[in-house]
């Protein structure tokens, strides 16, 4: 347990060194008395003895000088009483002393406060000569004592303490001055119950537990003592303490978005105190921030985060004071996507004029040319742009053009004209086969729509588009005819036809 104690206390030393202390303690005197509970045992020539039994009158006292706010002399004194009894008869009876002293380093370790101690430590031992006559004498123990001591604070003003001590044997020797050797640890745990206040001076009562184990033997290996003490008593502490003003404050900042009053968690904030960087530090789930021991004086808090334009505020640190700080961001305005303008002007191919009326067709845009033949288009984004151009009149145009953002871009489009077509004409005459009389006919082309009716000569004629054309020619008493006529543009084409009669 002594071991864990010293080692989480040299490992805290460094983070202690520079905690802030609301008052420099000046000196402590702690007076105890109580009993002790023994049991234990010697072994030698003789048949060995073993006991065990409680005491009263235990007795002790720790005081403690600062010379310094972290370094004190410590001075400790105790008395065992020690009684040895069989059955309603007294052995043997005396008392142990046990005394300190040293220097000891007290750390504050956040809330807590820790003390390493190292001095000089002389202790009687029990040893009992020959266990068939046993009489007390009393080995003592020069030891260099590594000692360690931390303070928790608990509610309503309580304090628990805990403690323990390493002797390294540095000498030992017998009542008679033969030598001897030694060995033993302490481990103890207090309650301090504050009792007054006044002005420098404060006292609290402290319940107290203790528990020894020691251990000697003689030089020549004769006889071999150990003994376990465990102390159960009642001191009252006296403390003067010098209280000084403090040094640093504290600041409680909070950070939200201007717009809506939402708290901004988890975001970075940069902290200039009196022109020296303090980091980054960084806000709570409630968009809180907490900075303690700042240096009195000028405050700055920076946000700088994605979304928000850089946001500054500046506060007065007080020293001894929680110091408040609103830091409000306003989000970054809303800025669209860049965009460009692209400029189609269309024109006849061959005369230049503007064409009014072209259908412009931008990617899934659809547009009309004005009496300029020109269309604009401003909200196109950058990058290419796949551009087609009809018209009635004219053989479609398509191109590909590049919008750039933040600028207009000019397309010149200039559609061919349509060749003009002449119609065909189709004409002829309708005649009975085999007489050669002409008849009075029906020609009529379905896909047109077309139907003409031959004179009574027979005759026909009729404008056709260019292209191949399926005639149907029926007459009466005549068996009908379906020809296939192919005409060409402008073409004048002769277009005979002779039917059968029905009933030959």
């Amino acid at each position: 347990m002594l071991h864990c104690l010293l080692f989480a206390l040299l490992a805290a030393c460094a983070a202690g060194a520079g905690s802030a202390q609301a008052q420099v303690p000046q000196a402590e005197l702690r007076v105890r008395a109580g009993a002790a509970l023994r049991s234990g045992g010697q072994q030698d020539a003789g048949p060995g003895l073993s006991y065990a039994g409680h005491t009263f009158d235990d007795l002790g006292l720790d005081a403690a000088a600062f010379v310094h706010p972290r370094l004190a002399l410590r001075l400790s004194l105790q008395r065992e009483a020690f009684s040895l009894v069989e059955g309603a008869d007294a052995v043997t009876s005396g008392s142990l002393v046990r005394a300190s002293l040293g220097p000891a380093l007290r750390l504050g370790l956040g809330p807590l406060r820790a003390e390493l101690g190292a001095g000089y430590e002389l202790a009687q031992l029990p040893l009992f000569g020959d266990s068939r006559t046993p009489q007390l004498a009393r080995a003592v123990r020069h030891a260099a004592l590594l000692g360690a001591r931390l303070q928790l604070p608990l509610p309503h003003g309580l304090q628990a303490e805990l403690r323990g001590a390493l002797p390294v044997t540095l000498a030992a020797h017998e009542a008679g001055g033969g030598a001897a050797s030694a060995s033993g640890f302490s481990a103890g745990a207090a309650l301090l119950v504050p009792v007054a206040q006044r002005g420098r001076w404060s006292g609290a009562l402290v319940l107290d537990a203790q528990h020894v184990r020691d251990a000697v033997a003689s030089g020549d290996g004769s006889a071999h003592s150990t003994q376990r003490l465990t102390r159960l008593g009642l001191a009252l502490q006296v403390a003067l303490s010098e209280k000084v003003a403090p040094r640093s404050g504290a600041l409680r900042l909070s950070v939200s978005d201007a717009r809506t009053g939402l708290p901004l968690r988890y975001v970075p904030v940069a902290l200039t105190s009196v022109g020296h960087e303090q980091g980054l530090r960084s806000s709570d789930g409630r968009g809180l921030l907490t900075a303690e021991g700042l240096a009195p004086g000028e405050l700055w808090a920076r946000l700088e985060v994605p979304g928000y334009l850089p946001a500054e505020a500046r506060v007065q640190v007080v020293a001894g004071a929680l110091t408040r700080l609103e830091l409000l961001a306003q989000p970054t305005p809303y800025s669209p996507p860049p965009t460009g303008t692209l400029r189609v002007r269309v024109t006849d191919a061959t005369s230049g004029e503007p064409l009014a009326g072209a259908r412009v067709q931008l990617g899934e845009d659809a547009l009309e040319s004005d009496g300029d033949g020109t269309v604009s288009a401003p909200w196109l984004t950058p990058g290419p742009v796949a551009v087609r151009v009809s018209h009635s009149q004219y053989r479609d145009g398509e191109e590909a053009v590049v919008v750039v953002a933040g600028s207009e871009t000019q397309l010149p489009v200039a559609l061919t004209p349509l060749r003009k077509r002449t119609p065909a004409l189709l004409s002829g005459q309708v005649r009975s086969a085999g007489l050669g009389r002409p008849l009075l006919a029906v020609l009529e082309i379905p896909r047109l729509g077309l139907r003409t009716i031959t004179n009574a000569g027979g005759v026909f004629s009729v404008h056709l588009p260019p292209g191949t054309w399926r005639v149907v020619i029926s007459a009466g008493e005549h068996l009908a005819q379906t020809k296939l006529v192919s005409v060409q543009d402008g073409e004048q084409a002769i277009f005979n036809v002779d039917l059968f009669p029905a009933h030959r």
